[in-house]
């Protein structure tokens, strides 16, 4: 509008036409008005900018800052982990060693029957601190992005049943839980890391014969997908869970507290380590619950890591 005014006064004498002043002085009023919110507001505008970059530029520089920390974290950990791993595994294994010599009397009788159940009790115990220590061990090492699947192996879904029911028998007759399969129709399999999925499905059979009281039942069971997924699913009849106690239990070291619950114990680390080695598969695991009614487990493994195990398949990617 300046411009406009500008030359309209330098040209109009030329052309014959005069301008009139108070016209003019009434245009440069109302540019000055209108001009100048919109210059302040532009140059708040910039201020705001270089501030925003400024800030960027800081939270940048804290970010490489806390990487570089997280980095020496993790190695610190891995570091922690190796040495934990030998300083606590080595003199465990012979404890565990020792006395199931002892409580076995395998070089000769004990001759009072109390050194021999005592020496049953320290391998008990001493075994259930190894499964404690193995499960803290392996939860850091894939939150440290530590664990690898390795080269992918196949195993039958019919084989992990079999083992599954075979080495938990006995705490299903401890227990008074029935424990019963309902094998896959066609004989599955699945690629991956064998002893994960192992420990998956026992971590999980266990879980339920242990929250389940006496006289109830645990059942095993496959499901195949449309799309070639499957889903190994664990069905009890025990406790439940409610929603806020499934969110609970999910989390590594979550306790639910109930009487129940503290007859039992536990680490609270099962759930989240099967939930964690899912993951590292592709998988899903779901959990659906009703308090006094029982819980239902499905785990989900993409179509990817299914085989037949009848056909020479080939491992995934």
């Amino acid at each position: 509008m300046v411009l406009a005014l500008s030359a309209h006064f330098a040209i109009g004498p030329l052309v014959g036409a005069i301008p009139d002043p108070a016209s003019l002085t009434a245009a440069a009023l109302i540019t000055v008005i209108v001009a100048t919110p919109l210059v302040l507001y532009s140059q708040m505008l910039i201020r705001s900018l270089a501030a925003s970059r400024r800030k960027m530029r800081r939270m940048t520089e804290e970010l490489a800052v806390a990487l570089g920390e997280k980095e020496n974290a993790y190695q610190n950990l891995s570091r922690f982990l190796s040495g934990m791993s030998h300083e606590l595994r080595t003199p465990l294994n012979a404890i565990i060693g020792f006395s199931d010599i002892l409580s076995n009397q395998r070089f000769g009788l004990i001759g009072n029957e109390k050194y021999v159940e005592y020496a049953g009790d320290i391998h008990a115990s001493a075994d259930h601190l190894l499964g404690v220590i193995n499960s803290i061990l392996d939860m850091a090492k894939i939150q440290a992005g530590q664990t690898e699947l390795g080269p992918p192996t196949g195993v039958s879904v019919g084989e992990l049943f079999h083992l599954v029911s075979r080495l938990l028998a006995p705490l299903s007759e401890q227990r008074g839980v029935e424990l019963s399969m309902r094998h896959p129709e066609n004989d599955l399999g699945l690629f991956g890391n064998e002893q994960m999925m192992r420990q998956i499905l026992i971590n999980m059979v266990s879980n339920a014969l242990k929250y389940t009281p006496q006289g109830g039942r645990v059942t095993l069971s496959s499901e195949e997908g449309a799309a070639g997924e499957m889903a190994l699913c664990i069905a009890d009849t025990g406790i439940g869970m409610s929603p806020g106690e499934i969110r609970i239990a999910l989390q590594p070291f979550g306790q639910i507290e109930n009487a129940y619950n503290r007859r039992q114990g536990g680490t609270g680390l099962g759930l989240p380590l099967v939930k964690a080695m899912m993951e590292l598969h592709g998988g899903k695991l779901r959990i659906d619950s009703i308090p006094g009614q029982g819980t239902s487990i499905r785990l989900s493994f993409p179509a990817e890591r299914i085989m037949r195990v009848q056909v020479t398949a080939t491992a995934p990617a």
